[in-house]
Protein backbone atom coordinates (compact mmCIF):
# COMPACT_ATOMS: atom_id res chain seq x y z
CA UNK A 1 0.00 0.00 0.00
CA UNK A 2 2.83 2.42 0.70
CA UNK A 3 4.10 2.09 -2.57
CA UNK A 4 1.03 2.36 -4.36
CA UNK A 5 0.69 5.41 -2.47
CA UNK A 6 4.08 6.55 -3.36
CA UNK A 7 2.93 6.04 -6.75
CA UNK A 8 -0.67 7.68 -7.19
CA UNK A 9 1.86 10.88 -5.25
CA UNK A 10 4.26 10.55 -7.93
CA UNK A 11 1.95 10.55 -10.78
CA UNK A 12 -0.52 13.36 -10.01
CA UNK A 13 2.25 15.34 -8.67
CA UNK A 14 5.44 14.37 -10.28
CA UNK A 15 7.43 17.16 -8.60
CA UNK A 16 6.39 15.76 -5.38
CA UNK A 17 9.49 13.87 -5.28
CA UNK A 18 11.88 17.24 -4.89
CA UNK A 19 9.98 17.78 -1.37
CA UNK A 20 11.65 16.85 1.99
CA UNK A 21 8.42 16.71 3.19
CA UNK A 22 7.33 14.14 0.59
CA UNK A 23 10.41 11.77 1.60
CA UNK A 24 10.25 12.26 5.24
CA UNK A 25 6.70 11.61 5.43
CA UNK A 26 7.15 7.94 3.50
CA UNK A 27 10.30 7.41 5.35
CA UNK A 28 7.98 7.83 8.60
CA UNK A 29 5.47 5.18 7.73
CA UNK A 30 8.18 2.52 6.39
CA UNK A 31 10.10 3.05 9.45
CA UNK A 32 6.39 2.54 11.48
CA UNK A 33 6.02 -0.32 9.51
CA UNK A 34 9.44 -1.92 9.71
CA UNK A 35 9.51 -1.77 13.36
CA UNK A 36 6.00 -2.76 14.17
CA UNK A 37 6.34 -5.80 11.79
CA UNK A 38 10.05 -6.82 12.94
CA UNK A 39 9.75 -6.07 16.98
CA UNK A 40 7.08 -4.59 18.88
CA UNK A 41 5.31 -7.75 19.73
CA UNK A 42 6.21 -9.17 23.14
CA UNK A 43 5.72 -5.26 24.72
CA UNK A 44 3.31 -3.06 26.67
CA UNK A 45 1.78 -0.10 24.62
CA UNK A 46 3.55 2.04 27.02
CA UNK A 47 7.18 0.48 25.49
CA UNK A 48 5.43 -0.24 22.60
CA UNK A 49 4.87 3.71 22.07
CA UNK A 50 7.95 4.61 22.90
CA UNK A 51 10.02 1.91 21.03
CA UNK A 52 8.08 3.17 17.91
CA UNK A 53 8.69 6.76 18.55
CA UNK A 54 13.00 6.60 19.18
CA UNK A 55 12.59 4.02 16.33
CA UNK A 56 10.93 6.27 14.17
CA UNK A 57 13.32 9.69 15.48
CA UNK A 58 16.24 7.22 14.37
CA UNK A 59 14.77 6.66 11.23
CA UNK A 60 13.98 9.64 10.04
CA UNK A 61 17.77 11.25 11.30
CA UNK A 62 19.48 10.30 7.80
CA UNK A 63 16.83 12.08 5.50
CA UNK A 64 16.62 15.11 7.98
CA UNK A 65 20.27 15.54 7.94
CA UNK A 66 20.52 15.21 4.27
CA UNK A 67 17.98 17.87 3.41
CA UNK A 68 18.53 20.53 6.93
CA UNK A 69 22.00 19.99 7.80
CA UNK A 70 21.17 19.14 11.23
CA UNK A 71 18.67 17.08 13.85
CA UNK A 72 17.00 18.33 16.84
CA UNK A 73 18.24 16.08 19.67
CA UNK A 74 15.28 17.33 21.97
CA UNK A 75 12.55 15.76 19.01
CA UNK A 76 12.06 13.01 21.10
CA UNK A 77 10.95 14.84 24.08
CA UNK A 78 9.45 17.53 22.61
CA UNK A 79 7.29 14.79 20.60
CA UNK A 80 6.76 13.01 23.72
CA UNK A 81 4.60 16.17 25.05
CA UNK A 82 3.58 17.49 21.89
CA UNK A 83 1.52 14.71 20.17
CA UNK A 84 -0.93 13.52 23.03
CA UNK A 85 -1.31 17.38 23.62
CA UNK A 86 -2.52 17.89 19.75
CA UNK A 87 -3.58 14.32 19.61
CA UNK A 88 -6.28 14.77 22.90
CA UNK A 89 -6.59 18.10 23.64
CA UNK A 90 -6.35 20.57 20.16
CA UNK A 91 -7.46 18.06 17.40
CA UNK A 92 -10.87 17.07 19.03
CA UNK A 93 -11.61 20.58 20.41
CA UNK A 94 -11.28 21.67 16.57
CA UNK A 95 -12.83 18.89 15.11
CA UNK A 96 -16.13 19.97 17.30
CA UNK A 97 -15.80 23.41 16.40
CA UNK A 98 -15.40 22.09 12.28
CA UNK A 99 -18.28 20.50 12.57
CA UNK A 100 -20.91 22.94 14.46
CA UNK A 101 -19.36 25.50 11.56
CA UNK A 102 -20.75 23.58 9.46
CA UNK A 103 -23.88 23.64 11.07
CA UNK A 104 -23.66 27.26 11.83
CA UNK A 105 -23.56 27.13 15.15
CA UNK A 106 -22.30 30.32 16.92
CA UNK A 107 -20.55 27.90 19.43
CA UNK A 108 -17.73 26.80 16.50
CA UNK A 109 -15.22 30.56 16.69
CA UNK A 110 -15.10 29.78 20.50
CA UNK A 111 -14.25 26.45 20.06
CA UNK A 112 -11.43 27.65 17.52
CA UNK A 113 -10.05 30.25 20.16
CA UNK A 114 -9.97 27.60 23.24
CA UNK A 115 -7.86 25.25 20.59
CA UNK A 116 -5.72 28.96 20.21
CA UNK A 117 -5.40 28.93 23.52
CA UNK A 118 -4.53 25.28 24.29
CA UNK A 119 -1.86 25.78 21.67
CA UNK A 120 -0.50 28.79 23.59
CA UNK A 121 1.35 26.57 26.84
CA UNK A 122 2.78 23.87 24.13
CA UNK A 123 3.68 26.53 22.24
CA UNK A 124 5.91 28.29 25.37
CA UNK A 125 7.23 24.94 26.44
CA UNK A 126 8.56 23.77 22.87
CA UNK A 127 10.36 27.05 22.64
CA UNK A 128 11.54 26.34 25.64
CA UNK A 129 12.92 23.12 24.88
CA UNK A 130 14.75 24.68 21.82
CA UNK A 131 17.09 27.44 23.64
CA UNK A 132 20.04 25.55 24.48
CA UNK A 133 22.58 25.52 21.80
CA UNK A 134 22.74 21.57 22.23
CA UNK A 135 19.70 21.19 21.26
CA UNK A 136 20.67 20.51 17.36
CA UNK A 137 23.09 18.87 16.22
CA UNK A 138 24.53 20.30 12.79
CA UNK A 139 26.11 18.03 10.11
CA UNK A 140 26.19 20.22 7.14
CA UNK A 141 28.33 18.03 5.04
CA UNK A 142 25.92 15.07 4.34
CA UNK A 143 25.83 13.78 1.26
CA UNK A 144 24.45 11.45 -0.74
CA UNK A 145 27.01 8.71 0.16
CA UNK A 146 26.94 9.08 3.41
CA UNK A 147 22.41 9.13 3.61
CA UNK A 148 22.94 5.93 1.66
CA UNK A 149 25.29 4.06 4.37
CA UNK A 150 23.29 5.78 7.38
CA UNK A 151 20.25 4.30 5.63
CA UNK A 152 21.18 0.68 5.55
CA UNK A 153 22.57 1.43 9.23
CA UNK A 154 19.47 2.10 10.47
CA UNK A 155 17.75 -0.62 8.82
CA UNK A 156 20.22 -3.05 10.75
CA UNK A 157 19.54 -0.66 13.92
CA UNK A 158 16.26 -1.68 13.78
CA UNK A 159 15.99 -5.03 12.67
CA UNK A 160 14.87 -7.99 13.97
CA UNK A 161 18.05 -9.79 13.29
CA UNK A 162 20.08 -10.93 16.40
CA UNK A 163 21.99 -8.53 18.17
CA UNK A 164 25.70 -8.15 16.89
CA UNK A 165 23.84 -7.22 13.09
CA UNK A 166 22.19 -4.01 15.11
CA UNK A 167 25.54 -3.56 17.09
CA UNK A 168 27.03 -3.26 13.55
CA UNK A 169 24.40 -0.59 12.41
CA UNK A 170 24.78 1.28 15.61
CA UNK A 171 28.57 0.99 14.36
CA UNK A 172 28.61 2.49 11.42
CA UNK A 173 26.30 5.03 12.31
CA UNK A 174 29.18 6.15 14.96
CA UNK A 175 31.48 6.30 12.27
CA UNK A 176 29.24 8.26 9.95
CA UNK A 177 28.51 10.67 12.48
CA UNK A 178 32.06 10.95 14.20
Amino acid sequence: RLLLSFMVIIVLEPAAIFAAGFWLSFAAVATIAYVIRARLASFNSRQQWLRLHLATVVGLCPLTLYFFGKISLVAVIANSIAIPWITMLIIPVVLIGCILALAHCSMAPLLFKLAAILLVPLWNGLQLLALPAASIWLHPHFNGLRLMLAMLAVMLLLSPLQTHVRLLGLWLLLVLFA
